[in-house]
């Protein structure tokens, strides 16, 4: 049988670098959000977001408050996972806007089973570019309740594969950038000018 898929973003981060909700502030002529949701929208998978500011609903995706507050990313993969209608959740950030539909279905090619599929940044394991499959919640239950909320420490710790990314960054050194405050906003200026 095929996996099913569907798209999860992360949206309910404190913004303190920012100073305001980062999914919601404008890089060019549209919300921060939007490049990722033009980008997933292009796939025909179902979208949802996790966030607790409902200003997120205009999008008209679906919205959803963490069902466990203040567990991080966690939290938000918990709540992404609990209302996912598909066998496999794409877990995103929103503020990494710039990931190519290419990097996105390099990601889903690689489902194995009931594995975790996540994204190998220069090294280094990216939960929020990561595919998770259903099967996982149980076990991702436990470890919130017994406050083990490293998102690495948890991918590890299950069936796992890790695919290399490491092409989109020879193409575009901004494919996995990291918008986190105003400065960052700035240093990104030329993908929307």
């Amino acid at each position: 049988m095929n996996p099913s898929v569907e798209f999860g973003i992360l949206a309910g981060g404190k913004s303190l670098r920012m100073g305001s909700d980062k999914g919601l502030i404008p890089l060019g002529s549209k919300p921060m959000i939007c490049y990722l949701l033009d980008t997933l929208s292009s796939f025909g998978f179902p979208i949802h977001i996790v966030t607790p500011n409902e200003k997120y609903q205009i999008f008209g995706f679906r919205v959803f408050k963490d069902s466990i507050a203040d567990k991080g990313p966690m939290g938000g993969l918990l709540t992404s996972l609990q209302n996912c209608r598909s066998s496999h959740l794409v877990l995103l950030s929103c503020d990494s806007p710039f990931v190519s539909t290419n990097a996105i279905q390099k990601l889903i090619k690689s489902i194995t089973g009931q594995m975790i599929s996540v994204a190998l940044i220069e090294q280094r394991m990216n939960p929020l570019l990561a595919i998770y499959p259903v099967s996982v919640l149980n076990r991702l239950q436990e470890c919130i309740h017994e406050d083990k909320l490293k998102m690495t420490t948890f991918i590890e710790s299950q069936p796992h594969l890790t695919i290399d990314m490491q092409e989109f960054i020879l193409e575009d050194p901004l494919e996995f950038y990291n918008i986190n405050s105003p400065s960052d906003v700035i240093h990104c200026k030329i993908k929307w000018q």
